[in-house]
């Protein structure tokens, strides 16, 4: 289960919005994020991942709190053992997309990129 409670200002060519997901997640449900360009998809992933701390947010992975800003507690991005795909700008052009995931595991296991 993932427990995420995040609120964060994102500046977006139409003016300042709020990011705001208050979700509850059973292990092994199916997410499907989507939404207009600018609505802050990709700050959301940055947030889950550790490369972004909201204005307010609180993530519970099973029983690890990996952020709760209330506390002042940080999980630094390395050790959420959560992996984040940017966006093809950071791709790697001469590699398909699973060759890309592979590149970034630290211990290869072919099995967790085949899914």
């Amino acid at each position: 289960m993932i427990e995420i409670q995040i609120r964060h200002q994102i500046f977006t060519s139409s003016g300042n919005k709020f990011l705001e997901v208050d979700e509850r997640i059973s292990e092994g449900s199916f997410v499907h994020v989507s939404g207009d360009s600018g609505i802050g998809k990709t700050t959301f992933f940055k947030v889950l991942s550790g490369l972004v701390v909201p204005d307010f947010g609180f993530i519970k992975l099973n029983d690890k709190i990996l952020l709760d800003t209330a506390n002042k507690i940080f999980l630094p991005p390395q050790k959420r053992n959560i992996s984040l795909m940017f966006q093809n700008y950071a791709l790697f052009p001469n590699m398909t997309v699973k060759q890309n995931i592979a590149f970034a595991q630290t211990e290869k296991d072919d099995n967790i990129v085949d899914g």
